[in-house]
C-alpha cells in the first residue's frame, strides 16, 4: 500500500504534454560550458549528452540563456578535461549575477573533481547544489571514464570539498556500469551516508544512441528497488531520488510502484501510467518543473 507523498520531477527542456502535466519547451534547460566538446569521452556517453545541450560558452551567453527566458532553473554542466574536472570558473560572476536578479531560480551544477577552493568558489557563486557521479569500482572509473591512476576515493575527496565548503551535494550513483550488473553500487551507497550524504540519486545505465559502446543494464529490476531498500535501511532519513536515466523496463508502472513503496521520495519523468494511479487512487503527489535534486530536500553540507 503506498501511503507517502511523491515528487515527480519533471527537468523537461522539451514540451510535454500529457493528460494530467503539461510543459511548455523551455521549463528547465539543460547547459553546457563546453559546447559538445569532451576530452575525457567516456565509453558510456562519448560526448552524446552534450550535443543535446544548449551551448553556454561565457557568463554572458549564460546571463541571456537565464534571465531571458521565464525557466524555473538550470542544469549547467560540460564535458570533462583528462583530469575529470569542468572548469566553472568563468561563469561564477555570472551565476551570482542571475541568483541575485531571481532568487528563485534553480542553478545546478554537474561537476566532476572538485578542489577545496573551487567549492568554495561555488559557495560564493550562490549556486543551489552541486551534482556529482559517485562510481565505487576502480575498474570502471578506468576502463569506462577514461581515468587512469584515479579511484573511488578521489570522488569522496571531491563530496568531502563540498561539504567543507557548505556547498549541497547531490551524489548521483549510476547503477549498472559493471558489466551492466549491480556490484559496487551498495558498497558505495553505505560510503556515502555513512559521510554525512542525505540526498542521493540512484540512476541506470541504458544506451544512449546506437554508435554507445555500452547497451542498457541487463540486471532484474527486483536488484535496483534492492538499493532502495539497502538505502533506506541505513539512512531511513535520506532523500532518495530516482533519476531520469533509466533502460525502458525501469520505467514500467508496475516497477515504478514498487521504486515508491520501497521508499524513493522523488521519481522523475514517471509513466503515464503512474501520473493515473495517483491521480484515480487520490494520493498526495507534487509535480515540480526542476531536476531530480531540488534543493527543498534535507541538506547535505
Amino acid at each position: 500500500m503506498i501511503d507517502k507523498k511523491i515528487i515527480f520531477a519533471m527537468p523537461s527542456a522539451k514540451k510535454v504534454v500529457s493528460e494530467y502535466y503539461k510543459a511548455g519547451k523551455e521549463v528547465f534547460l539543460h547547459l553546457s560550458v563546453t559546447a559538445d566538446q569532451c576530452e575525457l569521452m567516456c565509453g558510456h556517453c562519448k560526448a552524446y549528452l552534450l550535443k543535446k545541450m544548449l551551448p553556454v560558452m561565457d557568463g554572458a551567453a549564460l546571463q541571456r540563456a537565464l534571465l531571458a527566458r521565464n525557466i524555473s532553473g538550470c542544469l549547467l554542466s560540460g564535458g570533462f578535461d583528462k583530469q575529470g574536472r569542468i572548469d566553472f570558473t568563468p561563469f561564477y560572476g555570472a551565476i551570482r549575477h542571475c541568483k541575485v536578479q531571481r532568487p528563485d531560480l534553480k542553478i545546478y551544477l554537474h561537476a566532476g573533481f572538485v578542489t577545496l577552493q573551487e567549492a568554495m568558489q561555488i559557495k560564493d557563486c550562490l549556486a543551489d547544489a552541486v551534482l556529482v557521479n559517485a562510481i565505487g569500482s576502480r575498474k570502471i572509473i578506468e576502463d569506462v571514464y577514461n581515468l587512469k591512476e584515479y579511484g573511488p576515493q578521489d570522488y569522496m575527496e571531491s563530496i568531502f570539498h563540498l561539504q567543507k565548503a557548505s556547498v549541497k551535494v547531490v551524489p548521483h550513483i549510476i547503477a549498472g556500469l559493471e558489466d551492466g550488473k549491480i556490484k559496487s553500487e551498495k558498497q558505495m551507497i553505505q560510503a556515502l551516508l555513512e559521510r554525512g550524504i542525505n540526498n542521493l540519486v540512484l540512476a541506470a545505465l541504458k544506451r544512449l544512441s546506437k554508435k554507445a559502446g555500452f547497451t542498457s543494464s541487463c540486471f532484474h529490476p527486483g536488484a535496483f528497488i534492492d538499493l532502495i531498500h539497502y538505502a533506506k535501511r541505513i539512512d531511513p532519513r535520506c532523500t532518495l531520488s530516482i533519476g531520469c536515466a533509466r533502460p525502458p523496463y525501469l520505467r514500467k508502472h508496475d516497477v515504478e510502484l514498487q521504486m515508491i513503496q520501497a521508499g524513493a521520495d522523488i521519481l522523475s519523468f514517471p509513466s503515464e501510467d503512474t501520473l493515473r494511479f495517483y491521480h484515480e487512487n487520490n494520493l498526495a503527489y507534487e509535480l515540480i518543473e526542476t531536476c531530480c535534486s531540488p534543493t527543498e530536500i534535507k541538506d547535505s553540507s
